[in-house]
């Protein structure tokens, strides 16, 4: 399956391997979690750039609606663009979006203290 995964794709993938009924199953939920994933990470993502930016001053009364239009148009515009240019947006994106954690915790470990780690542990399990 696996080798028929990266040559063809997941779908057809799970249509050798499951047959024709799971895998029309698995492609409609599929597409379904898309959907919604779709419709509601753009809003996610304004209302926390709200908590830090003051969207309402920026853009008017409706600054988050206008965050999500101009969201939704930049990935539009990004998958339009081809799917080459789609993968490697997708990584830039990933790597902006890892980044903060491994500087957090990069900076995390000069002040880590493996001792007080394993006196807070065993203090737990005494108690």
């Amino acid at each position: 399956m696996v080798d028929c995964v990266l040559r063809e794709g997941m779908m057809h993938g799970t249509t050798q391997t499951c047959g024709r009924r799971v895998s029309a199953q698995n492609t409609y939920w599929t597409w379904v979690g898309f959907i919604t994933a779709s419709a509601v990470y753009p809003g996610l993502m304004a209302e926390y750039i709200d908590l830090y930016i003051d969207l309402e001053k920026h853009l008017g009364t409706s600054g988050v609606n206008w965050c999500c239009v101009i969201q939704v148009w930049i990935v539009t515009v990004v998958k339009l663009a081809g799917t080459d240019v789609f993968v490697n947006w997708s990584t830039a994106m990933s790597v902006v979006a890892v980044l903060p954690s491994v500087i957090f915790m990069t900076y995390g470990c000069k002040e880590a203290d493996p001792h007080a780690w394993v006196c807070a542990l065993l203090k737990k399990m005494l108690i």
